[in-house]
């Protein structure tokens, strides 16, 4: 439990010293569980305060790591976004993090990814896309 508070206050200092990066990587890995009412309330101010400026500037690592072919970086930075937010960029960091998951020959767990991007995401191009790579991955399971 005090390492849960340890963190909100880590967290807190970033925000404070406008460091979004670090304020969110905190906040990402943090067990709310472990809180308190009080302490809830704090996690959920610092959140919304932070949240959308960690989102955008992960977003971006990401898209540049993949850009580059460093897959499983941009992997993990699109995992971060997803774990915040399955919807981010509408469906894009998902559909993303399926194909880095393709790429790297991770088939089960990409099959999975792209069938979220279906489920979530019907009527769309990412949809359809998803719905290519899930059939050419089936015989691959």
């Amino acid at each position: 439990m005090t390492a849960a508070y340890d963190s909100l206050l880590s967290a807190y200092v970033s925000y404070a010293s406008e460091d979004s990066d670090a304020a969110g990587s905190v906040l990402d890995t943090l067990d709310t569980s472990l809180l308190s009412k009080n302490g809830k309330k704090s996690y959920i101010f610092l959140s919304e305060s932070i949240m959308t400026e960690y989102l955008e500037n992960t977003y971006e690592l990401a898209n540049k790591s993949y850009n580059r072919s460093k897959l499983t970086e941009a992997k993990e930075y699109y995992g971060r976004i997803i774990a915040l937010d399955e919807s981010y960029d509408d469906g894009n960091a998902l559909y993303n993090l399926a194909q880095c998951h393709r790429k790297l020959r991770e088939y089960e767990e990409a099959y999975e990814y792209y069938k979220k991007v279906a489920e979530l995401f019907p009527d769309t191009s990412l949809a359809d896309n998803a719905a290519v790579y899930m059939r050419q991955l089936e015989p691959l399971l």
